[in-house]
């Protein structure tokens, strides 16, 4: 018993001992920002961890991961040309087709947000999931509400686990949300949830144009939001478009028992590594919060 509440401890991240220090688990992707290639190959000892003056120990560190994926698509708004509705089918069926064995969960939403049953590993489960959504398309309004969608996106997740990540594909346009990107930026943080965005234009995607009015501020605003947690921006959707979900280095950092707000910290190469890469560019959050902390609410 002894056995199996301690593997449970490791599997929810973090888990705290009181008056102890305890991990808190980030994914951070490493590039060459020359070559824009991946640098793979790398080691816990490759890396040091700071937190203002003070040197944070990593714990763990794994390049080969199984988290959990969360892809949202907006399903209505003032898209041109090819129906929202077409579009979203057409990136569920992307989603079909992630490798069994990854745990995988899908939603659309404009005014509402339609989610699947849950996480599913299972590729004929998870398609029939899906298709459970995609029932739903007609009902889930036109008005897209991008920032309450993902609040309600980060308590879906429920209990934290190692390297959750939002995947969310949208225009940026936000017409009717409660929250804003000050507000997600807090949730993500307090939930090490890692969000990945990627920007939906007209018909085919591709970049930005003048068919979205100028709403850059938006897009920006979602920009900004992402690379606070260590994800990525695109403007491109492909068939292999959720393996950067998997792709980087799950790290487990011990916090000191003393950290009782988020905190900036910073990962880095050093040593030979860094001499190796000398151009590199690591995706970090750019701040971790402390191990005991509120589950987001859905309202």
């Amino acid at each position: 018993m002894r056995c199996n509440l301690l593997w449970l401890c490791l599997l929810v991240a973090p888990c705290l001992a009181t008056g102890q220090s305890c991990t808190a688990y980030a994914v951070i992707d490493v590039f060459d920002s020359k070559s824009h290639m991946g640098i793979d190959g790398l080691e816990a000892n490759d890396f040091e961890v700071k937190m203002g003056g003070s040197s944070l120990p990593i714990v763990s560190m794994s390049q080969s991961f199984n988290n959990r994926v969360l892809v949202m698509v907006q399903g209505a708004g003032s898209l041109k040309g090819p129906l929202p509705a077409e579009i979203t089918r057409g990136i569920a069926g992307f989603v079909r087709l992630a490798p069994a064995g990854r745990p995988v969960a899908f939603a659309a939403f404009a005014n509402r947000t339609a989610f699947t049953k849950g996480f599913s590993a299972n590729v004929q489960e998870r398609s029939a999931w899906i298709d459970d959504v995609i029932a739903q398309l007609n009902s889930i309004g036109n008005d897209p509400a991008v920032f309450d969608a993902l609040h309600e996106g980060i308590a879906f997740f429920g209990p934290d686990q190692p390297g959750d990540t939002i995947i969310l594909i949208s225009t940026g346009h936000d017409v009717s949300s409660k929250r804003n990107e000050m507000d997600l930026e807090k949730e993500f943080t307090q939930h090490h949830t890692r969000l990945l965005l990627t920007a939906m234009t007209t018909g085919v995607i591709e970049g930005f144009n003048a068919n979205h009015q100028n709403k850059y501020e938006e897009v920006h605003a979602l920009h900004r939001l992402a690379s606070s947690t260590g994800g990525s921006y695109t403007r491109l959707v492909s068939p292999n478009f959720m393996d950067f979900a998997w792709a980087g280095y799950l790290v487990g950092v011990g916090l000191p028992p003393t950290l009782d707000k988020a905190r900036d910290w910073k990962l880095q190469l050093r040593g030979a590594a860094a001499k190796a890469h000398k151009d590199a560019l690591i995706y970090q959050p750019y701040s971790v919060a402390p191990c005991s902390r509120p589950i987001a609410e859905t309202k």
